[in-house]
């Protein structure tokens, strides 16, 4: 094949393009090719035009979506993609990226820049990213847009959540490849983001759920090896030694038998040392039900109430 008919190839798959022509930092700092881990592997894989995904921490989801949305915006002349999270720490953090990406795609694939400012990137080809800060009713309604991405939906106002979200769901394009996604670690129960989460995953909703854990897929497996490597040694020297098969309790045993090595429950046993039980869940479930039990929840206890929900 001449270098036309490998771009055709590398252009029709998002994936390919991404390996190709983007870099990103990983956890250790280092600047590599963008190759995607599992879990953004398992979502480009199955998406559909609604998504939402519950997750534990730092598994890239929010890097993939600026990743598809360059993709995207090269290909696709005049396209409009859209990416919100909840205050503009996280705005700013989520534009920075998008740039560094941006900027590493090699002068003779990147589609040069006309505008570059306002959390915004405009390219000559008339497609646009806009980073925001999450609205109610106005965020949105401006553009018709290719793909839209909900960061730390969890976290926004009970009125975003809602009001905005639904103004969001109308500026969608029409076209087959048009997406949003909802995406965030849980914050307790009630919010929008448990009502619908609960409701996808029953088969009760126009949103396909999603759930990545904190120990099966590659991208935790690699963004945890440094810490995993440190609570080995932390728990090596300790009174207990290394854990061992035997020394299980039942909860340790049922995500052993799920997929969780013991180095990894050694990391967790280092965590529980910091954070209590169910902050730890939330941050970093194993699984759906119990990244929703937080101890603010209210009066009732929150695991009775998800099983009450879902059974």
């Amino acid at each position: 094949m001449d270098t036309q008919d490998k771009l055709k190839i590398i252009n029709a798959d998002p994936a390919l393009w991404l390996k190709n022509f983007v870099k990103i930092t990983d956890a250790e700092g280092k600047i590599i090719p963008f190759v995607l881990n599992s879990e953004q592997g398992d979502f480009l894989s199955h998406k559909g035009r609604y998504n939402i995904i519950l997750k534990s921490r730092q598994l890239g989801m929010t890097t993939v979506m600026l990743g598809l949305m360059l993709w995207s915006a090269h290909l696709k002349s005049k396209s409009n993609y859209m990416m919100l999270s909840y205050d503009t720490d996280s705005v700013q953090n989520i534009f920075n990226r998008l740039k560094q990406m941006y900027e590493s795609i090699p002068d003779k694939y990147r589609i040069p820049e006309k505008r570059n400012n306002k959390m915004e990137l405009l390219l000559e080809n008339g497609s646009r990213i806009a980073v925001k800060v999450c609205g109610y009713k106005t965020v949105g309604r401006s553009f018709t847009n290719e793909i839209i991405h909900c960061s730390e939906f969890a976290f926004w106002s009970e009125q975003q959540q809602e009001k905005g979200l639904l103004a969001l769901e109308q500026s969608l394009n029409k076209s087959d490849e048009a997406f949003i996604c909802i995406e965030s670690t849980a914050n307790g129960i009630g919010n929008n983001f448990y009502k619908i989460f609960n409701a996808a995953i029953k088969g009760h909703s126009k949103y396909k759920a999603f759930f990545y854990n904190w120990y099966k897929g590659s991208g935790a497996k690699s963004q945890f090896k440094n810490e995993v490597h440190i609570a080995v040694k932390w728990h090596s020297k300790g009174i207990a030694g290394k854990l061992h098969e035997i020394d299980l309790d039942p909860y340790q045993r049922k995500l052993f038998d799920d997929g969780c090595t013991l180095r990894q429950l050694m990391w967790r046993e280092y965590k529980l040392q910091d954070i209590s039980e169910e902050e730890f869940q939330q941050e970093f479930p194993s699984f759906p039900d119990e990244a929703f039990i937080t101890t603010n929840t209210g009066v009732f206890d929150a695991l009775t109430i998800t099983q009450r929900f879902k059974y």
